[in-house]
């Protein structure tokens, strides 16, 4: 038995190793068959025993009449006997003291039967058996010793069979999984020799008649790409974990970049002994950022082409500007003033029709004047370049609320403005954006007996610092609000109240030029209130 062991352990193939133990167990016990039954389960029979390895004297059939699916003992009567083996214990009988149901399953002239169970890693795994023919004969200590050894051999070379199975397997899974990876793995002894490669690395490094197994990295990849990565092989060489970026020529020409991961193979004792190495072809992404960097060139180069457009159109606008301004406003002055000279020679001579003609003319001119520096006014707005500083809003707001009240002392107005408002931004236009807003109020509450206008400072539905102009005037309506920011968009008649319609136009742009909302609010009757944000 120990020969036949040490076969085994010489990795011998299992059918040969067991025949062999069948055969010298047969011949030294003197019987005339030995099997090995291996125990399986079957989802509708349950436990069974399955004949797997036999031996039988020569010119001697075998006295096992078995199916090659074997027998089940659940509900048999010779269930007990198995309970026997499955405690260690031998079954060793005449077979005439058998159970009938044992008995039918042994040939006809068998006389007595030894059987023994086979244990691997602590489970019952199988049973070895041998029987004899002829007269009654009561087995020797020492066959049975035997057959105890033959049971100890043969459930260690089925453990050890099972295991190899196993490795196998998973060996198998293990290639398949790594195979169909999208990444490239290999293995790199200290000497820097390729030990593994997966499908793609092979793919990607060799060719279909070359294989890299075997072969140095020089001899992988070449003398050049091979110095490009020693310093990533030393630090691996030194139990460094290393990822860096690689490029290299595939064998068909194509550039590949690659994304390298190199994790040191450390023995038990610490000691590296090569590197894993992951590879992820990252030539698609490397393509990418290539176009979006040329796409990003181009993108600047048009914006710089369209910001000089831009800036040459601004000139071009503030020339145009001015000259209209100019333009524009001195024949309005002759108007002006030729009308009003008019009036004067011929008071007393015109009759209320003409004089009203008078008044109509002069507050046409005086609409127009309005008007252009509303349009300047907002030029300035628009193309002014922005001094952001920190601008005292609350004393901005005081400053304009006594001018408006120098300009008409009748008038009895609430004014209430929150202390200690700041923002950042172009001081110029920030106070142009107010006076445009309290103004507004002011005129839009000049109907009012009890005017309140409030400037005061709190926060959006996002939580963003946010300012508030609130007025208890004539309000709108807010089916239109979306018109108030809009240049000659003038939600009142000239009749009720004058303007011209580019006031709110000019906050808007000035807001969205800080990079803040405006937003507005109301009803008619009811007052209106503007909500906007800046930079704080």
């Amino acid at each position: 038995m120990s020969y036949a062991a040490e076969r085994f352990l010489g990795q011998e193939p299992l059918d040969s190793v067991l025949t062999d133990v069948l055969e010298r167990l047969g011949k030294a016990a003197e019987v005339g068959d030995a099997t090995v039954f291996e125990l399986v389960d079957d989802t509708e029979r349950g436990g069974c025993l399955v004949p797997r390895y036999s031996w039988s004297a020569p010119g001697a059939e075998s006295v096992f009449d078995f199916a090659p699916d074997g027998f089940a003992w659940a509900g048999t009567d010779f269930a007990h006997l198995f309970a026997l083996l499955e405690q260690g214990q031998p079954l060793v009988a005449r077979v005439e003291e058998l159970p009938a149901g044992l008995r039918a399953l042994l040939a006809g002239d068998m006389s007595a039967i030894a059987a023994l169970p086979i244990f691997a890693a602590g489970q019952l795994v199988g049973v070895i058996a041998v029987s004899r023919r002829g007269g009654p004969r009561d087995w020797a200590e020492s066959e049975i010793g035997a057959l105890k050894t033959a049971a100890a051999v043969t459930g260690a070379a089925l453990e050890r069979n099972r295991s190899r199975r196993a490795v196998r397997r998973r060996d198998e899974l293990l290639r398949l999984i790594v195979d169909n990876a999208p990444l490239m793995v290999a293995y790199f002894d200290h000497a820097r020799r390729c030990r593994f490669a997966n499908r793609r690395y092979q793919e990607s490094f060799g060719v279909p008649d070359d294989p890299v197994l075997g072969k140095t990295l020089e001899e992988i990849i070449g003398a050049e790409d091979c110095r490009a990565t020693e310093p990533y092989w030393k630090r691996t060489q030194a139990g460094e974990q290393v990822t860096f970026e690689h490029a290299h020529d595939r064998a068909d020409g194509t550039r590949q970049h690659l994304e390298v991961s190199a994790v040191p193979h450390r023995t038990e004792s610490g000691e590296v002994a090569g590197c894993y190495v992951i590879l992820t072809d990252i030539t698609e992404r490397k393509q990418s950022e290539e176009s979006l960097r040329r796409a990003h060139d181009q993108l600047e180069e048009k914006v710089r082409e369209r910001t000089e457009e831009l800036l040459m159109l601004n000139r071009e606008l503030e020339a145009f500007s001015y000259s209209v301004s100019h333009d524009l406003r001195a024949p309005l002055r002759a108007i002006d003033g030729f009308s009003h000279l008019l009036e004067e020679q011929l008071a007393g001579k015109l009759d209320a029709e003409t004089e009203n003609y008078f008044g109509r003319i002069r507050a046409a001119v005086q609409r127009m004047f309005w008007m252009i520096e509303g349009l300047l006014e907002l030029g300035r707005a628009s193309r002014k370049e922005i001094d952001a500083t920190q601008v005292d809003l609350s004393l901005c707001a005081r400053e304009i609320v006594e001018d408006l009240a120098a300009g008409n002392g009748a008038r009895r107005v609430e004014w209430i403005i929150e202390d200690g408002l700041r923002a950042v931004g172009d001081r110029q236009l920030l106070r142009l954006l107010l006076q445009n807003l309290l103004e507004n109020a002011w005129k839009y509450t000049a109907r009012c007996e009890a005017a309140r206008i409030e400037f005061r400072a709190g926060q959006a539905a996002d939580g963003t610092p946010e300012f508030t102009i609130r007025d208890n005037g004539a309000g709108f309506d807010m089916a239109h609000a979306q018109r108030l920011f809009q240049p000659f968009q003038r939600l009142h008649s000239t009749r009720d109240f004058d303007g011209t319609g580019i006031g709110l136009a000019t906050v808007a742009r000035i807001v969205h030029r800080h990079g803040g909302r405006i937003r507005a609010e109301g009803a008619p009757g009811r007052g209106a209130s503007f909500h906007f944000t800046l930079p704080t």
